[in-house]
């Protein structure tokens, strides 16, 4: 039995196409930026930390000579001539990037195809990065697949890179290569997976413990399919069947072009379907909320799925976002029946609801830069600006009908007002602690900060920091746990609202995780993490570096130390053992 879902239809004839108020006209020239790249097609996008903006895709200097290309736009839209030549990189004449990542370092990841799987990195200034691979490029090699394709490229927490693709035309692609772009042979044993029952893999997602999600379409072009992988590379069985999920929606070309994951562990899947082009029908949208066990959530939507159609034209998603607030962001291509091309936006509430309050009922169809530019990827600023890569088709000569195409960039302005702008949220690493420093460039009716950390799914909170007029903030975790800590913010408004931070995560990975507790302590401080086969000398210093207490451990886990006769003050413990010394700070009361 097909689930049944919400069908929201927009009319749409040629008087009442929305104005897209939401374009914001200080971006370059009316919220649009373009480059030219012969015979271009743009394929991804991604935000640089500077607010610098990288799309890629096929393209060159003219029709004759495209290949795989990226470009740069600075954040004003104005193209980046800092950046390869005039702004642009042209790798190869042939090809295709179709994914885009920006490495913590400022390098840049580039993932597409040249005949088969490549990728490609290169220095934040567009030349190539001789450290991965065969001097910056890798061209993969499957045993006994002939044709290989990458669609999408995610990176890990540890920086290994995670790959969804297809192989031979026939059957979905999973791949994980370490930082160095070898293979992982870690993951199902041969660094790669193809998933037999499904016939393409879109896009993939890291879950905060590590599994490995992909979306794409089962086999038979006919349902979403959601796979989930362990860090091993095996499906996991705790996932929908078998670490499958198949959601039939109506028999006709279904798809899911792209996935998000919620802080609370949901999946939401953004796709197509309905298509029949004998019958002259089109694409329409569909978004499906999973639980994190891969059941349907019916508390979304109508039976976990809402749906969004026009009038007479295709609504072919490709990205799905998720503002601060929650809210759910479709990007999309909107294309009517003579193949023109529209950039769309609609807008969702956290149920599944159309948001009346954006666009005109729910979406924008942007009209003012004529037929023909697409929608091909899409991604959120920090400040909730909307900004979608596209191409675009221009007519330089009417005596020939000449036709060249761009690489184009529009932005659009958020409708909703959001409490708190963060500039920045970070956590590294000091010693055997976690600093978390987070800026925030506006405040409205912010109330406070709570301080959430988790080594999976579900997040505790570890403290409540409130609004101040300074718009900095940071808070020190003295008691960071084993293997990888994630962390996020809570922003709770004076009235109760609240919305998250992005994720934020630090690893602990060796055997010596000290902790020390109660801090401050007033007589016994317990010392945590030592190894039992070990032995330490523990010091303690006062602040002018005076040894003042000494003492030595073996043969335990956790030391309880009575520091009773200490006077008041702040301190600082001294672990050794061997070549290696810890240092933690503490307060005596």
């Amino acid at each position: 039995m097909k689930p049944a879902f919400t069908l929201i239809v927009l009319a749409i004839v040629s008087t009442c196409f929305s104005q897209s108020p939401a374009l914001d006209y200080n971006f370059y020239c009316n919220g649009k930026a373009a480059i030219r790249t012969g015979g271009g097609v743009c394929s991804a996008m991604a935000i640089q930390a500077d607010g610098k903006i990288l799309i890629g895709g096929r393209g060159g200097e003219n029709v004759n000579n495209s290949g795989y290309c990226i470009v740069r736009f600075n954040a004003n839209g104005t193209v980046d001539s800092s950046f390869g030549t005039n702004g642009k990189v042209i790798t190869f004449y042939g090809g295709s990037i179709q994914s885009i990542v920006v490495l913590p370092d400022g390098k840049i990841l580039a993932g597409g195809f040249l005949g088969n799987v490549m990728l490609a990195k290169y220095l934040p200034n567009g030349t190539l990065d001789s450290s991965f691979g065969n001097n910056g490029l890798l061209q993969p090699q499957f045993d006994g697949i002939r044709y290989s394709y990458c669609y999408s490229l995610k990176l890990q927490n540890d920086g290994k890179i995670v790959l969804a693709g297809n192989v031979n035309g026939m059957n979905a692609l999973v791949a994980r290569f370490l930082s160095n772009g070898q293979f992982d042979l870690s993951f199902a044993q041969k660094g790669y997976t193809v998933l037999s029952s499904a016939y393409i893999a879109l896009d993939v997602a890291i879950q905060i413990d590590g599994k490995i999600l992909v979306g794409g379409q089962g086999i038979g072009a006919n349902n979403f399919l959601l796979a989930r992988y362990l860090n091993d590379g095996s499906l996991d069985n705790q996932f929908g069947n078998g670490g499958i999920v198949l959601t039939d929606l109506t028999d006709k070309n279904e798809c899911i072009n792209s996935i998000t994951l919620q802080n609370d562990g949901k999946i939401i899947a953004a796709g197509r379907y309905d298509y029949t082009p004998q019958y002259n029908t089109y694409f329409k949208t569909a978004i499906v909320r999973y639980n994190s066990d891969g059941s349907l959530d019916n508390s979304f939507g109508n039976n976990a799925i809402a749906s969004l159609q026009f009038d007479a034209a295709s609504a072919d998603p490709k990205k799905v976002l998720l503002q601060q607030d929650g809210k759910i962001i479709v990007a999309g291509d909107y294309t009517d029946v003579y193949h023109f091309h529209k950039p769309t936006l609609a807008r969702f509430n956290c149920n599944g609801v159309i948001d009346n309050t954006f666009g005109n009922n729910g979406s924008i169809i942007t009209t003012q830069f004529g037929d023909s530019v697409s929608c091909k990827s899409a991604a959120l600023q920090p400040d909730g600006k909307i900004i979608i890569g596209g191409y675009q088709v221009v007519k330089l000569d009417t005596t020939v009908l000449y036709y060249t195409d761009s690489f184009v960039v529009v932005r659009y302005q958020s409708n909703a007002t959001l409490p708190v702008t963060y500039f920045n949220f970070s956590a590294s690493k000091q010693q055997q602690s976690v600093l978390l420093n987070w800026q925030t460039a506006n405040e409205i009716n912010n109330n406070y900060f709570s301080v959430e950390r988790s080594s999976g799914y579900n997040f505790t909170e570890l403290n409540k920091i409130y609004s101040n007029n300074k718009h900095a903030y940071s808070f020190t975790d003295v008691q960071p746990l084993q293997g990888t800590n994630f962390y996020r913010l809570k922003q709770v408004d004076k009235d109760g609202k609240f919305s998250y931070s992005q994720i934020a995560s630090v690893v602990f990975s060796d055997g010596n995780i000290f902790v020390v507790y109660p801090n401050p302590v007033k007589d016994v401080l317990h010392v945590k993490g030592f190894n039992t086969s070990a032995n330490y000398h523990l010091i303690i210093h006062d602040v002018r570096g005076n040894a003042v207490a000494e003492t030595n451990v073996h043969n335990i886990s956790d030391y309880a130390w009575n520091i009773k006769n200490i006077s008041r003050g702040f301190y600082y413990l001294e672990i050794i053992a061997g070549n290696t010394i810890s240092t933690i700070k503490f307060v005596k009361q």
